[in-house]
């Protein structure tokens, strides 16, 4: 018996992760899995932590263990309240549709993902390249049954088979150069009926999206972080066009607009794509 499926049996581990590792080769190390082979490239990580704890978003496991609650004189509260209202929303719907297997990719500290996972009482599995992230996502939630991390790469030919009903991309679009590759790939990870969820990311019409960029490269220049705006890309809404999509939260609706002016909600939409 192979140490990946000793592994899997001691754990116990639910459906969704032998589903999603069926054909990958695996390490395990302190609770996390590793895609063999996977050449673990450190210079975006470096750069993106180097940012994250500048912003003042690099945060304590006991911090980590509440999101997205967080005490009101916290600097980025206001930031958090948007993630809660749209978390609750996203929680909401899948739970009508009573999803059993949910993958979460670019889960960084794993907090969405076990909220998920806690609200619902489904298998959770999330997936990123940020080993920092993730051994804190381990940390914090690696003891909870039906819950797992992996470093893996999304794009690896190993991932060939459904291997959930729903998948979540929250905030991380932005950090991906080829949007509509993506999309593609994770739609393809879907069975007939599955659905992609986006939330939490920006999308630009042709009039903006240059002075979008801009606005970006300063803000990386006014942290000593220049070479952050070579990982952070803006996407237009044609990536949508040839998937079937449809709009679950418009910001620019007039109504929400006037909502978010009393009201603590999201600037950005929440997309679905059914395959």
């Amino acid at each position: 018996m192979s140490l990946l499926h000793f592994s899997l049996r001691d754990k116990m581990l639910p459906s969704v992760d032998k589903d999603f590792l069926n054909n990958i080769s695996l390490e395990f190390s302190d609770g996390l899995y590793f895609q063999k082979n996977l050449s673990r490239s450190q210079s975006f990580e470096k750069e993106y932590i180097s940012l994250r704890k500048k912003e003042g978003r690099i945060y304590s496991d006991a911090l980590v263990a509440k999101l997205p609650d967080i005490e009101p004189s916290h600097p980025l509260s206001e930031e958090w309240a948007v993630r809660k209202t749209s978390t609750k929303r996203l929680i909401q719907y899948l739970k009508q549709r009573q999803q059993k297997k949910i993958l979460e990719v670019g889960c960084g500290n794993g907090w969405l993902t076990h909220c998920i996972h806690s609200s619902l009482k489904v298998d959770c599995l999330g997936v990123d390249v940020n080993e920092t992230e993730l051994r804190q996502a381990v940390r914090v939630f690696g003891n909870h049954p039906g819950l797992t991390f992996i470093y893996a790469d999304i794009f690896s030919a190993s991932f060939d088979n459904p291997v959930a009903d729903a998948i979540v991309l929250a905030g991380v679009l932005s950090y991906f150069s080829d949007a509509s590759g993506l999309l593609t790939r994770l739609v393809s990870l879907l069975p007939r009926g599955g659905q992609l969820h986006i939330i939490d990311s920006p999308f630009y019409k042709d009039k903006t999206i240059q002075s979008a960029r801009e606005r970006s490269a300063k803000y990386f220049y006014s942290l000593n972080q220049p070479e952050m705006q070579f990982h952070y890309f803006h996407h237009l809404w044609n990536v949508l066009d040839k998937f079937d999509f449809k709009i679950n939260y418009n910001p620019d609706m007039l109504w929400n607009r006037v909502f978010r002016k009393v009201h603590t909600d999201s600037p950005f939409p929440w997309i679905v794509i059914t395959k």
